[in-house]
């Protein structure tokens, strides 16, 4: 389900193409519209659709300019052709597995059969857990290519205003983790990774933010050194927040592959030299 890093996945495969000058579409169904925006933040350039119909959604990215489709959290849509099946695994999600609703999977570990290319995310997790998990999803995945990604905060700018805090500066601050997320535990445990203490404030994922809930963060900002909110809460609070408030902490993520950068380069690059004709 959520909280593995799909959206991160997904935005950075779009800018591998972006950056050799094929524009990427990125097609996804989008819940409360926060990973639509937080694809446009972070693939400048790309184009982004919407759309519960996946098939409806490429049409439409094509007509917009698009030379290739990044369909955002997919893998189960068997009704979607695809030339490259990507799955994205959180280290953390491994223990405990199993399917809806005891668990975080949509489908049997099996079904990893189907895919091309197996990425391994670690946020909390070290890179030792993250080649534990590796090997064991290989055993699954009959011997095919893993990689190993890291999704780390690497700055925090500031929600309204202009200007970063640096993640050093966050050692032995009080904060306050908000966070909407399919996995906020992780995102908190992520800040306190920075040597900060942390109080989390967990919200349902893809949460609708109101005034009232703006005014009760704001409210408890005065009693931390820092309110830090997640990228995808960010771009919903952005809008309403209020301008005498004190300006909440967005963290900025960065994906470092760590194990496997060459494996998903060679797939990704392969995709690059294929000419396509209209979509049917």
């Amino acid at each position: 389900m959520g909280g593995a890093g799909k959206t991160p996945v997904a935005s950075w495969i779009a800018g591998f193409f972006m950056d050799r000058d094929i524009r990427a579409g990125i097609v996804l169904r989008g819940v409360g519209g926060d990973e639509v925006a937080v694809h446009r933040r972070l693939v400048s350039g790309a184009v982004v659709v919407e759309d519960p119909n996946r098939f409806r959604g490429c049409v439409a990215a094509v007509e917009r300019g698009a030379r290739i489709l990044v369909l955002d959290d997919a893998f189960q849509r068997l009704d979607v052709a695809r030339d490259l099946d990507i799955v994205v695994i959180a280290t953390e999600s491994l223990h405990p597995s199993g399917l809806l609703p005891s668990g975080p999977w949509r489908e049997p570990l099996a079904a990893l059969r189907r895919a091309d290319l197996v990425v391994i995310t670690r946020k909390a997790a070290s890179l030792e857990a993250a080649r534990a998990a590796a090997q064991r999803v290989w055993s699954l995945f009959r011997g095919g290519p893993i990689a190993i990604a890291a999704l780390q905060p690497v700055a925090f700018r500031r929600l309204t205003g202009n200007g970063c805090v640096g993640t050093g500066e966050l050692a032995g601050a009080r904060i306050l983790a908000s966070a909407g997320v399919a996995d906020p535990w992780t995102f908190a445990a992520q800040c306190r990774g920075l040597g900060a203490a942390v109080t989390l404030l967990p919200w349902p994922d893809h949460y609708a933010f109101t005034a009232r809930d703006v005014s009760r963060l704001a409210s408890l900002a005065s009693t931390f050194d820092y309110v830090v909110v997640t990228e995808k809460d960010a771009v919903k609070l952005e809008p309403i927040w209020p301008v005498s408030g004190p300006d909440p902490l967005v963290s900025r993520l960065e994906l470092t592959w760590e194990d496997g950068r060459g494996d998903v380069e060679t797939l990704l690059s392969r995709l690059s030299t294929v000419s396509y004709g209209p979509i049917h």
